[in-house]
């Protein structure tokens, strides 16, 4: 992906970083909720919580993967649109309670039980290099939902999203993204039980 280094804003006022945990879904290979399942005593979601914290990150959204996007967080409107719905529903409330803008915009899917801080402060730094943000990579492809986007990325997706757009991936095809090359380990996430192999897991009863 193309680099293009940005120019210093010239406001005065400097943007601070934000993060949208995307919870929800299905999670039918799973055959529970992953955000609240508890792994060696934590829940999932409180994991990557943890790591949002540790990465300096104070301006939080948890969305709802099935919210309407023209919904703001915690509103109970459904439309099982995806994680896609949920970016645009959270940049949607970040709008209007932040301002300036925030900058970047840390995606984090819940069921990243191994994600730590560091990976979170490379691509924020990384993303400030770029028009459009920066995402890890895991060495076989690109993962859009971890990630810092800049805010001209998120606009872009709630008007993909309105065009009918719902994959984060196709929406994001030919931006200029940073590269974090990460872990594998690190930046997996959990689809089965089997992935869930070295923690002791609380299923719910």
């Amino acid at each position: 992906m193309a680099s293009s280094r940005l120019s210093p804003g010239t406001s005065g006022v400097t943007a601070q970083p934000a993060a949208i945990v995307l919870v929800g879904g299905r999670s039918s290979r799973m055959g529970t909720d992953k955000a609240s399942l508890l792994l060696d005593g934590v829940s999932m979601q409180d994991r990557v919580l943890a790591a949002v914290a540790g990465a300096g990150i104070t301006n939080l959204i948890v969305a709802g993967t099935e919210q309407s996007p023209d919904a703001v967080a915690g509103d109970d409107q459904v439309g099982s649109q995806g994680p896609l719905a949920g970016i645009v529903g959270a940049w949607n409330t970040l709008r209007l309670r932040t301002e300036p803008p925030a900058d970047p915009i840390v995606v984090l899917a819940c069921d990243l039980p191994w994600l730590v801080a560091s990976v979170i402060r490379q691509l924020m730094a990384d993303s400030r290099r770029h028009s459009h943000g920066a995402v890890a990579h895991d060495g076989d492809r690109a993962q859009p939902l971890v990630a810092a986007y800049r805010p001209v990325a998120l606009d872009a997706m709630a008007t993909s999203f309105q065009t009918g757009e719902r994959s984060v991936r196709r929406c994001s095809a030919g931006w200029d993204l940073g590269v974090v090359n990460a872990d594998p380990g690190v930046i997996a996430d959990v689809d089965t039980p089997s992935d869930l192999a070295g923690f002791a897991v609380q299923w719910p009863s």
